[in-house]
């Protein structure tokens, strides 16, 4: 009976000994918010084929349409007159309803009409790769790389390779002009006819940091 104690005792140590805290900082992902900008200057009181191209280009090199909210903002009676074709172009385009936004407004601004859309971008972190001396009882968790692995995969995992915003300087051997063409093929140059430009927001955070 006493070994059978004792057996028992050995055996509920061994189990105690195997249950583990849950993880304290879990994967997380941060999210960019990005907003690209594309300028109509209006020269017959309508689109002109050219500047329907383009504005289906735009909006076509934003990425997945789901993911898009787009706002198209007049600033002349012209530029007034083409929100209902912008507005039905958006849809052919992929984008839902919901998702637009139209406006008119009586500020002076660059051009006609404006079409503003606002994506989101996952953030692979720069996980560093210092090492910390052999410690026990499981103090590498406080490590600041502890879970930046598992999140800077999850994040490529769930973006598309060009919706990815990398936190460390990329050198010639990673990438470098291969990044700068991409940069060069979603922004090209702007011309006479219309223009873009795009802004980036961080600090807009989804999930546990």
């Amino acid at each position: 009976m006493k070994l059978n104690l004792f057996v028992l005792s050995v055996l509920l140590i061994l189990i105690t000994g195997c249950v583990h805290d849950p993880i304290a900082k879990q994967p997380a992902i941060d999210v960019v918010t990005v907003t690209n900008k594309l300028i109509l200057t209006l020269d017959k009181h309508k689109l002109s084929d050219d500047q329907v191209l383009k504005v289906e280009d735009f909006i076509a090199k934003r990425g997945n349409s789901y993911a898009l909210r787009v706002k198209l903002v007049s600033y002349s009676a012209k530029g007034n007159g083409q929100l209902e074709k912008l507005y039905q172009l958006l849809l052919t385009q992929g984008i839902a309803k919901h998702q637009i936004v139209t406006e008119f407004s009586s500020l002076s601004q660059q051009g006609d009409v404006q079409v503003i859309v606002e994506s989101f971008r996952a953030k692979v972190s720069n996980c560093g790769s210092s090492k910390l001396p052999p410690v026990a009882f499981n103090q590498y968790q406080s490590h600041q790389a502890y879970g930046c692995s598992n999140a800077a995969a999850l994040a490529q995992m769930v973006a598309n390779p060009k919706d990815l915003i990398v936190g460390e300087r990329l050198g010639p051997a990673n990438g470098e002009k291969a990044v700068a063409s991409l940069d060069a093929y979603i922004s090209p140059a702007s011309n006479s006819g219309s223009s873009q430009n795009s802004v980036s927001n961080s600090n807009i955070t989804a999930g546990n940091e």
